[in-house]
């Protein structure tokens, strides 16, 4: 799209314009590729400031075509209003697409076939604090649409980039704009089979940071780990918290982390200095095979993610990297016996360590494991994302 120049993009009217013209653009890029399906090829935008307000508008168009576009990712676009109202036209456009998507969602059209946004993702990335033409806070899209057709990112948050971008710097930020290819290829964009629920998790997994994204873990369908019995890991209770560097008190190499069950909003958290490679201890979600009393069980070390530290910190002279899990849990019934195992294969190595697990249910702890609990705060402070 040409606005020429920025400011042509604060025009209503020429918003209104350059909507027809993407609509040809669309037609003529489905013209030149086979039908991949009953509804043929599809497009995904990547719009960037203002151009992401005009992908938006597509749906509103008479001529749009249900089901040609089902990906949008926008890059520092003010979704919530014009970030400067010069005519009445431009209020007016704003006005007209929030009210059309805001509409689209409510309760009772979100599953229904005549929703044309129903199965549309929606991702906003947002510059962060410097971006100085377009308010970062302008880009977020929770009260246009639900949780499950899309979400905001910044670019300060978004794995392996880790700093905020300027208004025209996000577009060649390598960093992020490798991000942006992994998430497309990842979430198989040629591949119109592929669920709207599925695209959204592979994506949100490159493209959110490890505090703030989860991923799912599967049923257990591996081999029996190891002959324990349940008496052989110390079970905790809702809430410990294991003394500091004094080793002889720590007396436990396994514990056991209680699931409730029939629950479907069970989340493991965990942060840790530890590498993640097994050496040190090993988190486990694991299930009793009740005809021999085995524990079959999955690791849960390779989804472990790193985050940034503050080098310049006090702390960093004492952690050489800081790792995240969060998983959302499977609900089970109550004969299964699920909970997360964790294992210590170093007892003197695992007592240097910063570390804290918990699991929670609808953002209450059930059951928490905290190792040098009281040092948390302090570990807390010096993460920096500036």
């Amino acid at each position: 799209m040409d606005n020429n120049e920025e400011i042509s993009g604060l025009h209503g009217a020429s918003m209104t314009d350059q909507v027809s013209y993407v609509i040809d653009a669309i037609k003529y890029i489905r013209s030149l590729y086979p039908r991949s399906s009953s509804n043929g090829p599809e497009v995904t935008i990547i719009a960037h400031s203002m151009g992401g307000m005009i992908a938006r508008a597509l749906f509103l168009h008479p001529s749009f075509i249900p089901g040609s576009v089902k990906i949008i990712i926008t890059m520092a676009t003010p979704h919530t209003l014009a970030p400067v109202p010069l005519d009445k036209d431009l209020v007016y456009f704003y006005d007209k697409v929030n009210r059309y998507w805001k509409r689209e969602f409510e309760k009772g059209k979100m599953n229904s076939t005549h929703n044309s946004l129903r199965n549309v993702l929606l991702i906003s990335l947002a510059g962060g604090n410097r971006d100085n033409l377009i308010a970062s806070d302008l880009a977020e899209i929770r009260h246009i649409i639900p949780t499950s057709n899309g979400f905001t990112s910044f670019a300060i948050s978004i794995p392996n980039a880790w700093a905020s971008c300027d208004h025209l710097a996000i577009l060649w930020c390598n960093q992020l704009l490798k991000a942006v290819a992994a998430s497309l290829y990842s979430s198989r964009i040629h591949d119109p089979s592929m669920s709207l629920r599925k695209r959204m998790n592979e994506m949100s997994l490159i493209l959110k940071s490890g505090m703030s994204r989860s991923k799912s873990v599967d049923i257990i369908n591996e081999s029996s780990y190891l002959p324990k019995t349940s008496s052989a890991c110390k079970i905790l209770p809702k809430i410990i918290q294991l003394p500091g560097r004094d080793t002889e008190t720590f007396n436990e190499t396994c514990f056991r982390l209680p699931l409730y069950s029939k629950s479907s909003n069970q989340r493991l958290s965990m942060l840790t200095g530890d590498t993640f490679n097994g050496q040190i201890f090993g988190v486990n979600f694991c299930q009793v095979n009740k005809s021999n009393l085995q524990w079959n069980c999955s690791s849960l070390m390779s989804l472990a993610f790193p985050l940034p530290l503050d080098k310049h910190s006090s702390t960093a002279n004492k952690l050489s990297s800081l790792w995240h899990i969060d998983l959302l849990l499977p609900p089970f019934s109550k004969e299964d016996d699920m909970f997360v195992l964790i294992e210590i294969f170093s007892k003197n190595e695992f007592a240097k360590l910063f570390f804290y697990a918990e699991i929670t249910q609808n953002m209450e702890v059930v059951s928490q494991f905290n190792f040098l609990g009281v040092y948390l705060l302090f570990f807390m402070v010096p993460l920096s994302f500036f």
